[in-house]
């Protein structure tokens, strides 16, 4: 939770998303993994999309997407297993603490990857009408570069 807040002060900076995935990096290395969660792959996600730096948008968007894949590994683990030992049940009040927000994170980040399509597909527009030869110069082969975005639709950046 300390690194999701940290990460609030640099919206206001010009290379948000650099700094944003630099200072997870030494946290990470400093703190270990668990220093990663949702929250803050979701918020450097955000910056490094205002920042326009589509590569760490998808180095967070992998991350997020291997992290659900492993949690439904362990639910199913989980259910084939039968969790192990009977234990007692915890108190109500902890039971919730553990799960609080899991459905409002889940519809943030879907709100981010509708924000990321969106984004995208309006860079692609943009790019098409100045290879076009809209009112604009066209763009020379050299200067774009393609790469799929979770194998859903193509996308064109400047580099």
């Amino acid at each position: 939770m300390t690194v999701f807040l940290l990460l609030r002060s640099l919206r206001y900076t010009k290379k948000c998303g650099t700094f944003a995935k630099a200072f997870l990096d030494s946290w990470k290395k400093r703190w270990g993994a668990k220093m990663e969660s949702s929250m803050v792959r979701r918020r450097v996600a955000i910056l490094a999309l205002k920042e326009g730096r589509f590569d760490i948008v998808d180095e967070m968007m992998a991350s997020e997407k291997q992290r659900k894949h492993l949690e439904s590994l362990w639910y199913t683990e989980m259910e084939v297993v039968g969790g192990g030992l009977p234990q007692l049940r915890p108190p109500r009040r902890l039971r919730l603490r553990k799960y609080a927000h899991k459905g409002t994170e889940n519809r943030r980040w879907t709100k981010l990857k509708q924000r990321i399509d969106r984004v995208a597909g309006e860079e692609e527009a943009a790019a098409r009408e100045r290879a076009g030869g809209g009112p604009r110069l066209p763009i020379q082969s050299d200067q774009v570069r393609a790469c799929s975005n979770e194998q859903r639709h193509f996308t064109v950046r400047r580099i």
